[in-house]
């Protein structure tokens, strides 16, 4: 099973993933140390994703990008877990 994770419209992935005090307050290390693979993404235009001019911006651009993630994923395309440094 695998938990692809998506922040809401102004958050980026840390919402789930604090830097601070991680093992307090850290869905994916939590998710992890019980066993459950979790995918935490930038939404497009947000964090560390590709940052298009925001007029071109729209919700069906999210919802496209998002599903090819979770294509790709499903198709064993994303290689090997790691860590964000």
């Amino acid at each position: 099973m695998l938990q692809v994770l998506v922040h809401g419209y102004t958050y980026g992935r840390y919402y789930r993933d604090l830097p601070y005090q991680p093992e307090t307050y850290s869905y994916v290390d939590r998710s992890t140390a019980a066993g459950i693979a979790t995918l935490n993404i930038d939404r497009i235009g947000t964090g560390d994703s590709f940052h298009p001019l925001g007029a071109t911006l729209t919700y069906d651009n999210h919802a496209d990008a998002v599903h090819q993630v979770v294509r790709a994923a499903r198709a064993g395309e994303l290689g090997r877990a790691t860590r964000p440094t």
